[in-house]
C-alpha cells in the first residue's frame, strides 16, 4: 500500500532527521570514549572495504591520474598521502551513496514516482569528487596567488630596500603564517636554490614557465630579468605594487558587476518564486513540486554562497571567522521542536528556529565584524604616524611607542598595539600579532621585518600606509555600492507578501467565477496550501538577507541581518489573510 505524504512531513522527518544527526556528531566530538569507539569500527570497516579488489583498483586508478595534477598546481601530497586521501573519499562517496539510493528508493514507494530513484543512483557520481577536489584547489590557488602577491610584493620591496634580495623575502614567508599559496611557491623556489645549488635567476624563470597565473608569471620573470642584468630592483618592486594595486581594483569592478547582476536574481527570484509555489500547490504532484521548489532554494543559496566567495578579492587569506557554538545550533533546534508542538505546523517554527539562530550567532559576528573595523580603519593614520617619528631619527620601536602615547586611536586598537609594546619592552624577538585580522597581521608583520632588517624609511612607511588605505578604500566601495540591494532585502517580504496576495485573490476570484462579474468556465475551487507559501516566504527571505550579506560584508558574519528581515517577513505573512481580502475588495470587486 502507497502512503501519501505531504511534502510538509517530508520536510519536517528531514529536519528531524538533519538536527539528530547534528546532535550525534556533536556527541562523538565532544565525548572521547564514543569517538574512538566510532573511529576503531569506522577504521575496521574502510579498510575491509578498501581491501576488496574492486575498489583497491578504482583507487590505484584514480590516484594515478591525479599526482602529475596535483605536482602541476605545486600540492606535493605525494603518493602514499593521495592514496590514503582518494581511499577516504572512495570509502565515504560509496557510503553516503548507498544511503541515498535506499533513502530514495523509500521516498520512491511512499510517494509513487519513480524519477526519485534517478537522483538516488546519481549519487555515486560523488564518487569522482577527488576530480572536483583538485578543480577547486586549482581555482583557489589561482585566486590566492593573485590575492596574495600585492603584499609579497610589498614584503619583498622591505627586504630590497634593506639591502636584501627576494631570497630573504621567501624565508620570512616560510617562517611566517600569513601567506598560504606564496609559501607554497617559496618553498618550491627555495628547494631549487637549496637543493640544486642554483642562483637566483634560474629558480625563478623555472617557476615562472611552470604557472599559469598571468600576473604572478610576469612577476617573477621581471624580477629574474632585472636580477640578471643589474637593474634597479627597488624601482621594479615599486612598479609592481602599483600594477598590482591597479589589478586588485580591476577585480573589485568585476566583482561589483557580479554583485549587481545577483542583487537583480534575488528580486526577480522574490517575484517568481510565490507564483511557482502557488502554482505547484495546485498541480497534480503537489509533492514533489514542492519539495522540488525548496530544494531550488537552498540549492542556489549554496551556490551563491561559493560563488560570492571565490569571485570577491580578498586582502590575503581573508580574515579569522568566528565559527556557530553548539549552544547556538542546539538551542535553535531547541525552539524548532517546541515550537512545532505548540502550533502544529512548519513554517512558523522554523521562521522562529531561524530567528533564534541569527540572533545568537549573528550577535557575536556583529561584534566581530565591528572589531575588524575598529583594528583596520586606523591602520593607514597610525603608519603614517610611525613614518613621522622615523622621520627624526626614531627606530621603529620607539616610533610605534610613542605613536600609542601622544597619539589618539580607539580603545581596541589601542589594547592590540600594546600588546606589541609589552613584547618590545622585554626583549621579544618578534612583534608579530595574532588577532585574526589579516590586514592588521600583516602590518605588523611588515613593521617586524623592518624592526629585524634594519629598514622602514619614512617613504616605505607612507607607500606601506597608502596600500592599505588603497585597500580599504575598496572594500568600503563595495558595502557602498551594495548599500541599495541591502535595503532591498527590507523591502523584499513585503513584494513577495503583495505578489502571493494578488495571485491568491485572483484565484479565489476566478474559482468563485465572480470576477468582472461575469461567469466563468467552472474551476476547481483553489486551496491554495497556505504553510507551504508561507515557508517559501521565509526560506526567499533568508536566502536573499544571506546572499545580500556576503557580496556586502565578504563574510556570513553579518547574518544578524537575517533577524530583522524574518521578523519583517513573519508580520506580512501574519497579514496575508487580510491583504488578500483588501486585493478582492478593491481589485476585483468581491463583497
Amino acid at each position: 500500500m502507497v502512503i501519501a505524504l505531504d511534502a510538509s512531513i517530508i520536510l519536517f522527518y528531514a529536519i528531524v532527521f538533519t538536527g539528530a544527526a547534528n546532535i550525534i556528531l556533536l556527541l562523538l566530538e565532544k565525548e572521547v570514549v564514543v569517538r574512538k569507539w566510532f573511529e576503531k569500527k569506522n577504521l575496521l570497516l574502510k579498510n575491509k572495504f578498501l581491501r576488496t579488489k574492486f575498489f583497491e583498483k578504482i583507487v590505484y586508478d584514480i590516484a594515478s591520474d591525479l599526482i602529475p595534477r596535483y605536482k602541476s598546481i605545486s600540492v606535493e601530497k605525494g603518493s602514499e598521502g593521495l592514496l590514503e586521501y582518494i581511499g577516504e573519499i572512495v570509502y565515504k562517496a560509496t557510503m553516503f551513496s548507498m544511503v541515498s539510493l535506499a533513502i530514495s528508493l523509500t521516498l520512491a514507494y511512499l510517494l509513487n514516482n519513480l524519477i526519485i530513484v534517478l537522483f538516488g543512483a546519481l549519487s555515486f557520481t560523488s564518487i569522482l569528487y577527488p576530480y572536483i577536489d583538485y578543480l577547486l584547489l586549482k581555482g583557489e590557488k589561482d585566486r590566492g596567488v593573485y590575492n596574495e602577491l600585492v603584499f609579497f610584493a610589498f614584503t619583498e620591496y622591505i627586504c630590497q630596500e634593506s639591502g636584501k634580495n627576494i631570497e630573504y623575502a621567501l624565508n620570512h614567508v616560510v617562517n611566517g603564517r600569513l601567506f598560504k599559496w606564496i609559501k607554497t611557491e617559496a618553498k618550491i623556489i627555495l628547494t631549487d636554490l637549496l637543493i640544486h645549488s642554483k642562483n637566483v635567476y634560474s629558480p625563478l624563470r623555472e617557476r615562472a614557465s611552470n604557472t599559469k597565473a598571468t600576473v604572478y608569471r610576469r612577476f617573477l620573470d621581471g624580477y629574474a630579468g632585472i636580477y640578471a642584468t643589474g637593474g634597479n630592483l627597488l624601482t621594479y618592486m615599486s612598479h609592481q605594487i602599483e600594477v598590482l594595486k591597479n589589478d586588485f581594483k580591476f577585480r573589485i569592478g568585476q566583482f561589483l558587476e557580479k554583485a549587481q547582476m545577483i542583487s537583480e536574481i534575488n528580486i526577480v527570484l522574490t517575484v517568481i518564486t510565490p507564483i511557482v509555489a502557488i502554482v505547484s500547490s495546485n498541480s497534480g504532484a503537489v509533492g514533489i513540486m514542492q519539495i522540488l521548489v525548496f530544494s531550488f532554494l537552498i540549492i542556489y543559496t549554496i551556490a551563491m554562497s561559493f560563488f560570492i566567495e571565490d569571485s570577491r578579492p580578498k586582502t590575503g587569506l581573508g580574515n579569522l571567522r568566528v565559527k556557530p557554538k553548539i549552544f547556538e545550533i542546539i538551542l535553535a533546534l531547541v525552539v524548532f521542536a517546541a515550537s512545532y508542538a505548540m502550533f502544529k505546523c512548519l513554517w512558523l517554527p522554523i521562521t522562529i528556529a531561524l530567528i533564534t539562530f541569527s540572533t545568537t550567532y549573528g550577535y557575536r559576528g556583529k561584534r566581530r565584524l565591528n572589531e575588524v573595523r575598529e583594528l583596520e580603519e586606523p591602520l593607514p593614520i597610525f603608519l603614517r604616524d610611525v613614518a613621522d617619528y622615523r622621520a627624526t631619527g626614531k627606530s621603529v620601536y620607539q616610533a610605534i611607542v610613542l605613536s600609542l602615547k601622544e597619539k589618539e586611536y580607539n580603545e581596541r586598537f589601542k589594547r592590540e598595539v600594546n600588546v606589541v609594546v609589552n613584547k618590545l619592552s622585554l626583549n621579544v624577538a618578534d612583534i608579530k600579532t595574532c588577532t585574526g585580522v589579516w590586514l592588521f597581521d600583516y602590518v605588523f608583520d611588515c613593521l617586524d621585518l623592518m624592526h629585524k632588517s634594519g629598514g622602514g624609511s619614512t617613504k616605505t612607511l607612507i607607500e606601506l600606509a597608502n596600500m592599505i588605505e588603497d585597500n580599504l578604500l575598496e572594500k568600503e566601495k563595495v558595502r557602498r555600492e551594495t548599500g541599495l540591494a541591502s535595503y532591498l532585502t527590507y523591502i523584499a517580504p513585503l513584494l513577495f507578501t503583495l505578489v502571493s496576495a494578488s495571485m491568491l485573490a485572483l484565484l479565489e476570484t476566478m474559482a468563485a467565477g465572480t470576477s468582472s462579474g461575469l461567469s466563468i468556465l467552472p474551476l476547481q475551487v483553489f486551496q491554495i496550501e497556505r504553510d507551504w507559501l508561507y515557508l517559501m516566504i521565509v526560506i526567499n527571505t533568508f536566502s536573499n538577507t544571506y546572499i545580500t550579506g556576503l557580496l556586502r560584508e565578504g563574510s556570513y558574519e553579518g547574518i544578524y541581518l537575517t533577524a530583522v528581515t524574518l521578523f519583517i517577513a513573519l508580520a506580512c505573512t501574519l497579514q496575508m489573510d487580510s491583504v488578500v481580502q483588501i486585493f478582492k475588495n478593491t481589485i476585483f470587486g468581491v463583497r
